[in-house]
């Protein structure tokens, strides 16, 4: 036992210059966020790997691979992985980088056959932390397949005799019924694929109709001047669509009632006039009943909009307007990346005339706009009689300062708010970072808490003040426009990649409003009351309880016994992934961590047993 031992250490020192360099890890505990489906079956699935339904979740500090963490569809494991990785836009995983800003890990899996039926959740397990939960509906449906080798004629929509084209499957001939989810595996160039063409498709909340990209394939569409999938007559009610990549000429989506919009990758730039964005549209006639309770999530959208000066001021990159003179269900747009996008308007939020309003509340949260035509938030709601809120937080703008296009794609304001008067906006915990004309603060009852302002281009911060304002921050880091008397704080932010500085002065200056929308901020870091930050970032101290896992990385390896033996020899552990605690790398819970300790953590780590050892992990 001495001499394995001593070959142990011999081998370790003789591979300290191989000493892997990572970037420190804020510590949080795993937190998912949104799933491309909340409902499905639990077998059906012919491809060989699954039971049920294969799902997809998004979350932040869940690892960037499985390692010995776990995933759970109520108590039951689910053991058919088709990846675990970070949400980069790359294959295996969907086309949406939700990794660069976002920070954030996908999982595509299939739900096992002994999941609990009826209502349950979604959890993941890393480095023995129980995540939050995610809703999940175990139920009877069928499982298809379109692939580029089926036929529409013969085929059944198995995995070995799959139908052929998504148009035919979803156009309403009685394929398909109402909580059926069709998964395509590499059908490529889909044009207009029309749903309901032939008979409407109407799903419900609890049995929606589902269009996914299979994992580890690239599913991409092209259109005409419509849409890439079409609500034909606007007559279909709850559908799903994830993980497509789309070129469009108009829109990538139309609207349907109780439509989930989740992980897609769309860009148009050859667009330069409309009525509509990337997904938009209005409640047919005086309806109202078909175009409300849409849930965007995790969507990638870039380029959309001609660069060359052309886009006129109807179309944006977001247009879902109510004219019906009813109300309709509210929505959510979160957690999308939208960047360089020449189009007139960012997140547009507009109606005029015949207003009908929504019910519950609009929700815009988690979301990056970086370098938009127009204004990157703009709400221009001139709807009276209806009264509607609209909630605004954790969202992050960039307009770098390179960022001048002709014409309407010119960047304006950050955030335009002009509301009619019994329109409820609160404004929570944003960063906004640079813009070109001055951020309106309009009419509307408008609520400015925990945000930050923060100039390049030395132009006018606000016009106007808000009825409630607290804690806001403003700085311009070329000039000195005039603060405005409603600001709290008006000196330099220090954010890096605008996450604050060990010093920076945001640091639990906000108030807990934030509390009341979101448990985490941006980035997945958690809000705690009476520890609000300003901005939509917050700063998480990297001092955490871990022992083996000593760069937080959600798996114990070889590299965790390396930088433990590191630590033990009174090397410097700066620019390591190290992650400093009071329990980090003592695994036999002596009180310190020395070369026992990374012994121990190598024996663990190659597989061997523990058993009569001083492991007490």
């Amino acid at each position: 036992m001495v001499k394995t031992t001593s070959i142990f250490f011999i081998s370790f020192v003789s591979i300290l210059g191989v000493l892997i360099m990572v970037d420190i890890v804020e510590a949080s505990s795993p937190i998912l966020n949104f799933s491309d489906i909340t409902s499905g079956p639990k077998t059906g699935n012919t491809d060989g790997i699954g039971s049920g339904a294969i799902v997809t979740i998004w979350g932040n500090y869940l690892g960037s691979a499985q390692g010995s963490s776990k995933i759970y569809v109520g108590d039951v494991e689910a053991t058919a992985v088709y990846y675990w990785k970070n949400a980069d836009g790359q294959l295996p995983g969907g086309p949406a980088d939700l990794y660069t800003y976002h920070k954030m890990q996908e999982i595509t899996f299939a739900i096992p056959s002994s999941a609990p039926n009826g209502e349950t959740t979604i959890k993941v397990v890393v480095g023995g932390i129980n995540s939050t939960t995610l809703p999940f509906t175990v139920r009877a449906g069928n499982i298809y397949f379109v692939k580029s080798t089926g036929n529409d004629t013969t085929g059944n929509g198995s995995w070995e005799n799959a139908w052929a084209n998504l148009s035919n499957a979803l156009s309403g001939d009685g394929k398909i019924s109402a909580g059926d989810v069709i998964y395509s595996v590499g059908v490529g160039s889909m044009s207009d694929v029309n749903i309901g063409s032939t008979t409407a498709q109407v799903g419900t909340l609890s049995d929606p109709y589902s269009v996914i990209c299979y994992p580890n394939i690239s599913c991409s569409a092209t259109n005409g001047n419509t849409a890439n999938f079409r609500n034909w007559n606007g007559a279909n009610r709850y559908w799903n669509f994830s993980k497509f990549s789309l070129a469009t000429d108009y829109q990538a989506f139309s609207i349907f009632q109780g439509s989930r919009i989740i992980g897609n990758n769309v860009t148009g730039p050859t667009i330069n006039s409309g009525y509509s964005g990337w997904v938009g549209g209005g409640c047919a006639g005086n309806v109202s009943d078909n175009c409300g309770g849409h849930r965007i999530y995790g969507n990638e959208v870039h380029d959309y909009g001609a660069v060359d000066g052309s886009v006129d001021q109807f179309q944006h990159l977001f247009y879902i307007s109510n004219r019906s003179g009813s109300v309709a269900e509210g929505f959510e747009i979160a957690w999308n990346n939208l960047h360089d996008n020449p189009i007139y308007q960012g997140i547009h939020i507009y109606d005029q005339e015949l207003c009908g309003g929504w019910s519950g509340s609009i929700n815009i949260h988690h979301n990056v706009v970086k370098n938009q035509g127009g204004n990157a938030i703009n709400i221009n709601f001139g709807c009276v009689s209806n009264p509607t809120t609209i909630n605004v937080y954790n969202n992050l703008t960039i307009t770098d300062t390179y960022y001048n296009l002709p014409g309407l794609s010119a960047p304006a304001a950050a955030l335009r708010v002009d509301a009619s008067s019994d329109t409820v906006v609160n404004i929570v915990n944003n960063t906004f970072s640079g813009w070109a004309s001055a951020n309106s603060v309009g009419s509307g009852f408008l609520t400015y808490e925990n945000n930050i302002f923060l100039g390049n281009r030395n132009v006018a911060y606000v016009s106007g003040t808000p009825d409630i304002y607290d804690n806001n921050l403003f700085y311009d880091v070329v000039g000195s426009p005039a603060v405005p008397a409603w600001a709290e704080y008006s000196e330099s932010p220090r954010l890096i990649n605008y996450v604050p500085e060990l010093e920076s002065p945001v640091i639990d200056s906000g108030s807990d409003t934030i509390v009341t929308y979101s448990v985490t901020d941006m980035i997945g870091g958690p809000h705690i009351s009476g520890n609000i930050d300003i901005g939509a970032i917050q700063y998480v101290s990297s001092e955490i309880t871990v022992r083996s896992d000593v760069n937080n990385s959600s798996v114990t390896n070889t590299t965790d016994a390396l930088l433990t033996l590191r630590n033990s020899l009174g090397l410097s552990m700066d620019g390591t992934a190290w992650q400093v605690g009071a329990t980090t790398g003592d695994v036999d819970c002596s009180g310190t961590s020395n070369s026992t300790d990374a012994l121990l953590i190598l024996r663990y780590s190659l597989g061997l047993s523990m058993g009569g050892t001083s492991w007490c992990e």
